[in-house]
C-alpha cells in the first residue's frame, strides 16, 4: 500500500503533516483551506493537488505571489515527484509519496484516567487546564477557557472528555476552527502535540501524567 503525506513547518517551528486522502487538496490563507497558512504573502487559495488516480499534479491557482517547486516558479500544472518541495509564501512543504509498512502487534502504554492532565498552552507556556468533562472556549468571560481575541466567537468551540479521549467541536463560530493546519468541519479526536486556532493565535493540545 502507498501513502502520499505533505509535511510543513511554521516559521515559528511547529510542524504538521497531511495525509492525502481526497481527490482535491486546496492550500491557502482562507479558513475553508484544507492546509491553512495565516502568513499575508499566501493568496486565500493559492494551490491545488490534484491526484488523477495514477499521479498527484499540483497547480496554482492565480496567486498574487505564485507557488514553487523545488525552487523554479510555476506557471501551469506540474506533476509532484516524490521528495518534491512546494514554497508557498514563507512556508515550505514536502511532498512525499511511499510505501506504507504493515502495522506490527504491539504494547501500548496504558495511563490511569486519574493520572491524565489536558491542557492548552500558549508559546510563551501560560497554561489552560481541562479540568471539567465539557470545556467551553469563547471570547471574553463567561467561558471556562476565555481567550481575548476578536477573531474568537461567544462561544467558539468546546472540547469534550470521555475517559483518556478529547474531541474537539466547533460551535458554530465565525471563523472556524483549525487543527494542525486544517479547518475542522465535524467532531475531531484531539493528539497530544496538536496546534489549535480558535482566532489568530495558537495553542498547543497536550496531555502528560500528573506527577503526584
Amino acid at each position: 500500500m502507498t501513502e502520499a503525506r505533505i509535511t510543513w513547518q511554521f516559521p515559528e517551528g511547529q510542524q504538521h503533516e497531511l495525509t492525502l486522502n481526497k481527490e482535491l487538496t486546496i492550500i491557502g490563507r482562507g479558513r475553508d483551506c484544507d492546509i491553512v497558512l495565516l502568513d499575508e504573502r499566501v493568496s486565500r487559495q493559492h494551490t491545488e493537488i490534484h491526484f488523477d488516480g495514477d499521479a498527484y499534479l499540483v497547480s496554482d491557482l492565480g496567486s498574487f505571489n505564485g507557488t514553487m517547486i523545488n525552487g523554479e516558479l510555476i506557471g501551469d500544472t506540474r506533476p509532484l515527484e516524490n521528495g518534491a518541495q512546494l514554497q508557498i509564501g514563507p512556508v515550505l512543504l514536502r511532498f512525499a509519496w511511499a510505501a506504507v509498512p504493515e502495522e506490527e502487534p504491539g504494547s501500548t502504554l496504558v495511563v490511569p484516567e486519574s493520572d491524565l492532565l489536558a491542557f492548552l498552552e500558549t508559546h510563551d507556556g501560560t497554561r489552560f487546564e481541562l479540568k471539567k468533562e465539557k470545556n467551553t472556549i469563547g471570547r471574553n468571560q463567561g467561558w471556562d477557557i476565555c481567550l481575548g481575541d476578536r477573531a474568537v466567537s461567544r462561544p467558539h468551540a468546546e472540547i469534550t472528555r470521555q475517559g483518556t479521549s478529547f474531541t474537539l467541536t466547533d460551535s458554530g463560530s465565525a471563523n472556524g476552527t483549525v487543527v494542525n493546519g486544517q479547518t475542522i468541519t465535524k467532531p475531531l479526536a484531539l493528539e497530544d502535540g496538536d496546534t489549535i486556532l480558535f482566532g489568530e493565535h495558537p495553542l498547543i493540545f497536550k496531555i502528560e501524567k500528573s506527577q503526584a
